[in-house]
Parts: C-alpha cells; sequence; structure tokens
C-alpha cells in the first residue's frame, strides 16, 4: 500500500507522547493510553503501518485526554 505509513511516527509527528503508544500483539491493535487506536494494515519487523486516511480518522475520533 503506498499510501502506507509508520503509525508511531505519525503519532508522534502528530504531538502523541511516544512512551504511550503500545501494540497488543495478542489482538493485534495499535493502543494510546491504553486505549484501542487503530488496527494496522500490515505489521513487518515490529513496525505497524496504517494509511493516513486511516490515521487521520482515528485521531480525529481518538478521545486524546
Amino acid at each position: 500500500m503506498a499510501d502506507s505509513v509508520w503509525i508511531r511516527k505519525y503519532l508522534t509527528d502528530n504531538g502523541l507522547d511516544n512512551n504511550k503508544i503500545d501494540y497488543d500483539q495478542n489482538r493485534g491493535v495499535v493502543t494510546y493510553g491504553g486505549k484501542d487506536f487503530i488496527t494496522p494494515t500490515s505489521v513487518t519487523d515490529g513496525m505497524s503501518y496504517a494509511s493516513t486516511d486511516d490515521l487521520n480518522k482515528a485521531l480525529a475520533n481518538y478521545n486524546i485526554s
């Protein structure tokens, strides 16, 4: 997927705390602050990826506080 970006970089580039980003391997979900954030479209070498459109939507719908 050409539009796919590294989720951690996207989140930190948007001001989110790197220390609050995690990946739940059992469920295949990236979490932020212990809450589900997004299901990646792919995971390669321990790095999770998703489209910028999906990430923009997830960030808009996520309550950061």
